[in-house]
């Protein structure tokens, strides 16, 4: 009864039941009708998932995200739910999620081992002031135009982003800032000389 029947509300379920769903984006933060009424994009941690859902189609897509880092995320003990199954044992182990400019959809996650750590993380001009020994996740992308992923291997430990006016890819970290020049990146498709970091003071 009333104006409350003008009132629709639509609800989606999407990923899976054993998800834990870590950030989502529908647009560019700098210009949110880039993406009018396009997907949504959701990564999830446990499931190595980036879901789509499309809420004018009223459907939802579960993207394997692609990795060649080794499994992590084992249970150290039994769950009194699932038992003895790893349910969130995991490889790309996707989090923070962005939109640019372009409509493409950035996360971070591991594309490698924590040890596989690129040498000029040391030695680069970042490296001698601050060398990064080991970076937890890197930086993916997913181009929803053509269906492919790639990533760029950073040093620092990627997480937390957002994309500024600048076109720079900021990331925060435990004492530090680690950024990736998207312009120069889609320019010269070079991780090392498109990405810096420095301890926060």
């Amino acid at each position: 009864r009333g104006v409350e029947r003008n009132i629709v509300v639509s609800w989606w379920d999407w990923g899976t039941e054993r998800d834990g769903r870590t950030d989502n984006t529908s647009g560019d933060l700098r210009n949110p009708t880039l993406n009018a009424n396009g997907p949504v994009y959701g990564v999830s941690q446990p499931t190595d998932l980036l879901m789509v859902l499309d809420p004018l189609e009223h459907r939802v897509t579960n993207i394997t995200v692609p990795s060649k880092a080794s499994k992590t995320g084992a249970s150290p003990a039994p769950s009194p739910y699932w038992g003895e199954e790893n349910v969130w044992e995991r490889t790309s182990d996707p989090r923070s999620v962005a939109m640019d400019a372009q409509g493409r959809v950035w996360f971070t996650g591991r594309i490698r081992d924590n040890a596989q750590q690129p040498a000029h993380c040391v030695s680069s001009a970042f490296g001698k002031h601050f060398p990064l020994k080991g970076g937890g996740r890197q930086i993916m992308m997913y181009d929803p135009k053509t269906k492919q992923f790639s990533s760029i291997d950073t040093c620092f430990a990627a997480d937390h982003n957002q994309i500024g006016r600048d076109n720079m890819f900021y990331f925060g970290q435990q004492n530090a800032l680690g950024w990736v020049d998207l312009n120069a990146y889609d320019k010269t498709k070079n991780a090392e000389t498109s990405q810096g970091w420095w301890p926060a003071v």
